[in-house]
């Protein structure tokens, strides 16, 4: 295993253990819950601007409370340091929202 995919693991392997991410077929994904819809609403778009700052675009779905995310780098067919780079950016905005 190279260097870079070791360091991928060792980030993916960190986030799945700490942050509550899962690997599903081979993608990141996590649930944020929040008190309603709005709220999901709300942070989707703070996470927008991220989202396009890093040019890394996740798979999003919405189930009136619920944010879905799963993220994979598609065009390497793996997941890349864009997929835990954004995952920690969203985390972090998630805390942040959190406390307001």
């Amino acid at each position: 295993m190279n260097k870079d995919k070791e360091n991928i693991k060792y980030k993916v392997d960190g986030l799945i253990k700490n942050k509550g991410w899962d690997l599903k077929n081979n993608k990141l994904t996590k649930m944020y819950v929040f008190e309603n819809y709005e709220e999901v609403i709300h942070f989707l778009n703070l996470i927008t601007e991220k989202i396009n700052e890093q040019n890394h675009h996740p798979l999003i779905s919405i189930n009136y409370n619920k944010l879905h995310v799963q993220l994979f780098t598609f065009d390497s067919n793996s997941l890349t340091k864009k997929d835990t780079d954004l995952a920690v950016s969203i985390d972090k905005l998630y805390l942040d929202f959190s406390i307001l």
